[in-house]
């Protein structure tokens, strides 16, 4: 069975039925719709694609997104901001290497399908010599912002 499926977002087949979860703040919101109440499959899909559609509108207000980004830091993270990370970058020069501290701001603008890494993505590093640590998370969260917005409006531009 793949780990992948072509169901629209936040949508499962399990058998005989489709659930649909939405993720909400703390909790889920789930409904199950079975085979044997509906007369085609197609028609228990757009049942299932509809009561998604209007209970993401009561809850947020809006469409189901095509994506969704982190908005929790992960525990054990040295920024503590999703998407911004603390990395060394090595630099050769003459023969000798240099380590550089940097932050880095990454979002990946074509996710991975089956669990693997996503194949497209855009970063930009901010010098720890150059800018202080605390100045540095801030400008790498204001880039990724930035970012996450252009790539929603499907115009992302490379800095």
């Amino acid at each position: 069975m793949p780990l992948y499926s072509a169901n629209p977002r936040y949508i499962t087949t399990i058998p005989g039925a489709l659930l649909v979860a939405i993720p909400a703040p703390g909790r889920f919101v789930t409904k199950t719709f079975r085979a044997t109440e509906f007369d085609a499959v197609d028609s228990l899909m757009s049942a299932a694609v509809a009561w998604r559609d209007a209970e993401w509108k009561n809850l947020f207000g809006g469409e189901v997104p095509a994506r969704s980004f982190h908005s929790n830091p992960r525990t054990g993270s040295a920024t503590g901001v999703p998407g911004v990370r603390r990395v060394v970058k090595r630099v050769r020069k003459n023969s000798n290497v240099y380590e550089v501290p940097c932050v880095l701001a990454e979002i990946h603008t074509i996710p991975g399908l089956n669990y693997t890494r996503p194949k497209g993505s855009r970063s930009r590093l901010f010098s720890l010599n150059k800018y202080d640590f605390d100045e540095a998370v801030a400008l790498a969260f204001a880039w990724r912002q930035e970012a996450i917005s252009q790539l929603a409006l499907g115009e992302f531009v490379k800095p």
